[in-house]
């Protein structure tokens, strides 16, 4: 298939990243380590995003009750409707109100890292304004993951036992998309309970959608079929994985465990032994 330019200048902004984070493995200090990973990815969204909102890093979310999210690596806000509460070094504090997406990063997704994501997502949106039905939407991100299909598994096992709250998305770099879908395969990004998690096998072009489903949350749809226009062929190439709802229900440690050590397997090849 031929790719696009778009494509290829994202492929090539993956692979620095994915090169970035090798080099940045020399970093003995594991917090030093993290953050320098985190600020990677943050400026190449910083980059290419949509400047509607500003990226901002370190950020501790407020709501009118005095309640207090654990700080998020990234947060896109509107700063120019809403002020900032506080700020003390690196690291500041915003009301609720004026946050669109909060971002996670991880260096090598598991299950641990899945849980957190879910835990951010849940008490963010537990925290939502009284006078708004919306609340601000979580995306993950990471660099590695040993085990794509065990970690999707731990995904739709989130969702479902985390009902109303969860991630929008995540991205794992140069592997996959993990997000939701309703009834009509469209992507959702303001989770409920009738959505379908979905696991869309975008290998080396995860960070282009990933780049796009964020801007199509920025822009509200104005501009995001303009957008998809750029790498149209991609978006018509790409497959998708999801569970059969009933299996959702059946969901137990027994059956995560047939997804263990099996990365190399398509996950299509184990969900088919599941249901023999």
């Amino acid at each position: 298939m031929t790719i696009s330019q778009t494509q290829e200048w994202l492929r090539v902004l993956s692979r620095n990243l994915e090169n970035s984070y090798l080099g940045s493995a020399d970093i003995k200090h594991k917090s030093t380590s993290g953050k320098v990973r985190e600020n990677q990815i943050l400026d190449v969204l910083l980059s290419l995003l949509p400047k509607k909102l500003s990226l901002k890093r370190n950020v501790v979310i407020i709501n009118s009750d005095d309640k207090q999210s654990n700080k998020f690596d990234g947060v896109l806000v509107d700063d120019t409707n809403w002020p900032q509460i506080y700020y003390i070094d690196t690291m500041i504090v915003a009301p609720i109100e004026s946050v669109r997406i909060a971002f996670e990063i991880k260096s090598n997704l598991d299950k641990g890292d899945i849980d957190k994501i879910f835990d951010e997502a849940k008490n963010l949106g537990k925290m939502k304004p009284h006078q708004v039905s919306d609340f601000p939407l979580v995306a993950g991100f990471s660099y590695k993951c040993t085990n794509v299909n065990l970690a999707f598994y731990d995904f739709v096992d989130n969702f479902v036992n985390n009902e109303e709250y969860n991630p929008s998305l995540i991205c794992v770099l140069n592997k996959a998309i993990f997000c939701l879908m309703n009834d009509s395969g469209t992507i959702v990004f303001k989770p409920n309970n009738n959505l379908t998690p979905t696991l869309i096998k975008a290998g080396e072009d995860s960070l282009l959608l990933f780049v796009y489903l964020l801007s199509s949350i920025l822009l509200e749809k104005t501009n995001s079929r303009a957008i998809r226009n750029y790498s149209e062929e991609l978006f018509n190439s790409l497959s998708s994985f999801s569970f059969d709802k009933n299996f959702l229900k059946k969901m137990n440690e027994k059956t995560r465990k047939k997804f263990m050590g099996k990365n190399v397997q398509e996950i299509e090849d184990i969900y088919k032994t599941l249901n023999n």
